[in-house]
């Protein structure tokens, strides 16, 4: 799973800015990201432009949900074919 840690960044070259992976506190940390990306789109070297989040992107997410949708359709048949032999019996 990502590390849920939240990150902002602004790519010069496309213009790009992006924000996001903050939970629980999102008003809060909205603010702030977009107070972030303000400087940073400004090029403005501020306290705020230099936090940790600046440029931060969580490594991809495992493949549980492969992995919790597999055992489920298994369990699924397996109720399935329950219910037919009780049905047949």
């Amino acid at each position: 799973m990502g590390d849920l840690l939240p990150g902002v960044g602004y790519d010069r070259t496309t213009g790009s800015a992006w924000a996001g992976g903050y939970f629980g506190q999102g008003v809060a940390s909205a603010n702030a990201a977009g107070r972030t990306l303000t400087d940073l789109v400004c090029d403005v070297d501020s306290e705020m432009a230099r936090l940790p989040w600046v440029g931060h992107q969580s490594p991809p997410w495992e493949p549980e949900p492969l992995r919790w949708l597999g055992v489920h359709a298994v369990a699924a048949m397996a109720h399935a074919r329950d219910w037919i032999d009780i049905r047949r019996s």
